[in-house]
């Protein structure tokens, strides 16, 4: 069994998934890859940090798994104009930088250390009955409209409320409601004790 130097590892607090702030963001992509969608399209994979600010390094230093940080450009055919709109954003971002050509010569890794801006928020989800969160890219932007503040600030859309297991959380079936109601209005009229 490895020893572990514990006297210099600072323990985590809170738990939980660390979130930025919704907001926009001068971004560094860290991978690209090519693959498929699981219905088949062909997609590039974009993992991203966030290279400006406060919060440079934000998911390398927390140690985000790259699901967490990762936007998907499908190449579907009514997925390209969305696809042309974030490459035109990346160009726009690395001047001498043709991701059209790039893409084109399957020359993905060339994608790596550019920059884009990225307007980012928190988006909540349900896995296995339990609320999940993470960082999702609202939008693509140029690195100039977000140093400049030219891009609206996305929104989070709170999430309803997942009930948690458990007996007073699990709202009552037709026939137990129909059950208790009359169960008790037929033991009131034979004078007897409801039978719940």
């Amino acid at each position: 069994m490895p020893k572990f130097d514990w006297s210099n590892t600072q323990a985590a607090s809170g738990g939980g998934v660390f979130t930025i702030p919704n907001d926009g963001y001068v971004c560094v992509i860290t991978s690209a890859e090519w693959g498929t969608s699981t219905n088949g399209q062909p997609r590039l994979k974009l993992t991203w940090d966030v290279a400006e600010g406060p919060y440079a390094g934000v998911c390398a230093n927390n140690g985000w798994y790259d699901s967490k940080h990762c936007d998907y450009i499908s190449f579907s055919p009514s997925a390209l104009r969305f696809a042309k709109q974030k490459l035109e954003a990346i160009a726009a971002s690395n001047p001498g930088f043709d991701p059209f050509a790039a893409i084109d010569a399957d020359q993905f890794q060339a994608f790596v250390n550019r920059f884009v801006g990225l307007t980012l928020k928190l988006e909540y989800g349900e896995w296995q009955g339990r609320q999940t969160k993470k960082m999702v890219v609202d939008a693509y932007k140029t690195v100039a409209d977000i140093r400049s503040g030219n891009f609206s600030k996305p929104v989070t859309e709170e999430p309803e409320q997942v009930p948690q297991v458990g007996v007073a959380s699990v709202p009552p079936t037709f026939g137990q409601t129909f059950g208790q109601t009359f169960g008790s209005q037929i033991a009131a009229a034979r004078n007897e004790p409801a039978p719940f």
